[in-house]
């Protein structure tokens, strides 16, 4: 049966030549193997590197929040929330359980 990898490593199994053109851009045949080593990696849990890399795209993109020009409600509102991304790795069972905060 045909599998396929796309650009962001997904796979993608059609049963049919046929559906191929259903495929996204940019695929390309994989082997079995390939395919289910792929699926095996993804059913991983994070690495540590992983999960510090979206914590500190979630601090990146609430920067703006504590700028100067920001009043300062709008700035004491997103501070515990920030400082609970920075603390996550303080967390008990921290990195298999994560307790992510919510954004205000």
């Amino acid at each position: 049966m045909p599998n396929y990898k796309d650009s962001n490593n997904r796979v993608h199994f059609i049963d049919s030549e046929y559906f191929e053109h259903l495929l996204p851009a940019g695929c390309v045949a994989i082997t079995e193997a390939e395919a289910e080593a792929i699926n095996l990696a993804a059913a991983l849990p994070p690495s540590v590197d992983d999960i510090r890399i979206q914590r500190d795209a979630l601090l990146t993109a609430c920067d703006w929040t504590q700028a100067r020009d920001i009043p300062d409600a709008i700035a004491a509102t997103w501070q515990p929330y920030r400082q609970a991304l920075r603390d996550m790795t303080k967390q008990a069972g921290f990195p298999d359980v994560i307790d992510w905060p919510v954004a205000p």
